[in-house]
């Protein structure tokens, strides 16, 4: 039942971001960085140009990021449009379906396999804690969605989307088995093809694996083996990209100063409470050490931030938010690491403290979403207004003359 009541709660949450972007998404204009991007790289290079030069190369549309795995399906829909009469959608919606559906895509792969995982382990003396699993996920889901990078990305037809999703995977799956599987290293693969950018994301999820496989005292030969099984693929095509990104020329101030940058970085760190928490959590039991690899990952990242930022600006690019994106994820990313510890931790402390663990547990999260992250719930109410009037109405659009050109 508690299963049950999770899903469709994560329903009801997915159906009004759905609808809600397709409706901004037929609102919003399709502008400059869009239109560059379809019409430089998406129609003005083949495939294989794309894949074996990357998106860095084409005149007013080239990449700081060329990385090239969401132009080649971009342009794939792009071909189809025609045939499938852009699935009866307006031009910009159906150019934009693609982050739109990347994005819950990749929170239906994580409700998935979570809710999977909770009932599989699934204890009867304790259903407190098995319902706080499914509260947590629901939680991790919500706060995802509803970030303000995930939620503003989401509607514009840009690599970022793509990019979040894949890594939002990737440490998902870091929980949920074996770091040698194969769907693990698939995804890896697939998050080095998404950004130049998960360079330092793969560096980060290596250092992390090596730190506590070492606290495991496992082999060195075995360490060694499983560095070269799963990241070592993943960074030879990262590097690859890397090494054909092309110098900018944004100069300081205008397009950032290390105060600035310092001023955004220490506003994510303070609000990291939930990833020090969940990293508590996974030394608590011995059981759960495998699983503080990923908080030490998102730490690392964070203490890399300032090497990015320096390694970004010497290639003349400008700094932005979005290029750190993935610290928006560490909530959520907290929260799974918590669904995961807690039947290792039962087992070694009673119902009754088990039962406070849990309450503890839920007044923290619901706190840390109720007043932590208002931006969050403001982006979900302004969201259900445009619920009612796709619903209503289906979906509004106004054609722009200057927009048929990409069509």
């Amino acid at each position: 039942m508690v299963c049950v009541i999770g899903i469709t709660a994560c329903f009801l949450f997915s159906a009004v971001f759905l609808c809600s972007h397709l409706f901004v998404a037929s609102q919003k204009k399709i502008w400059k960085d869009e239109i560059i991007g379809l019409q430089e790289i998406v129609r003005g290079a083949s495939y294989k140009d794309i894949l074996l030069h990357g998106a860095g190369k084409y005149g007013l549309g080239r990449q700081a990021s060329p990385a090239p795995l969401d132009y080649i399906f971009v342009k794939k829909i792009d071909q189809l449009k025609t045939s499938v009469n852009y699935f009866s959608f307006p031009p910009r919606v159906y150019f934009r379906l693609w982050p739109i559906l990347v994005t819950l895509s990749a929170v239906w792969f994580i409700i998935i396999c979570f809710m999977r995982n909770i009932c599989k382990n699934y204890i009867d003396n304790y259903k407190s804690v098995y319902a706080i699993q499914v509260f947590l996920l629901i939680c991790a889901c919500f706060l995802f969605l509803y970030d303000g990078y995930v939620y503003y990305y989401a509607i514009e037809m840009r690599p970022y989307a793509l990019w979040n999703s894949l890594w939002f995977i990737t440490g998902s799956l870091s929980l949920l088995m074996p770091y040698s599987s194969r769907l693990l290293i698939f995804f890896l693969t697939g998050l080095a093809l998404s950004a130049t950018g998960s360079i330092f994301q793969i560096i980060s999820l290596a250092c992390a694996y090596n730190i506590v496989a070492a606290i495991e005292n496992k082999k060195l030969s075995l360490i060694l083996k499983d560095n070269i099984k799963i990241f070592l693929f993943p960074s030879l095509i990262s590097i690859y990209y890397c090494l054909r990104a092309t110098n900018w020329h944004y100069a300081d101030p205008m397009w950032g100063t290390w105060q600035e940058f310092f001023e955004f970085w220490y506003a994510n760190i303070k609000d990291s409470i939930l990833l020090i928490g969940s990293l508590l959590l996974c030394f608590i039991n011995k059981e759960n050490r495998r699983y503080a690899v990923l908080p030490v990952t998102m730490l690392i990242l964070f203490l890399l931030g300032p090497a990015i930022y320096w390694i970004t600006r010497s290639k003349g690019m400008f700094f932005s938010h979005r290029h750190y994106m993935y610290y928006g994820l560490t909530d959520s990313m907290a929260l799974l690491i918590c669904i995961q510890c807690m039947p290792n931790i039962i087992k070694d402390v009673s119902t009754r403290k088990i039962l406070y663990i849990a309450l503890a547990a839920t007044f923290v999260i619901a706190g840390r979403v109720a007043l932590g992250d208002k931006e969050i719930i403001a982006r979900f109410h302004k969201s259900i207004p445009h619920v009612k009037i796709v619903l209503k109405r289906g979906i509004p659009y106004i054609e722009d003359e200057a927009e048929k050109k990409y069509q």
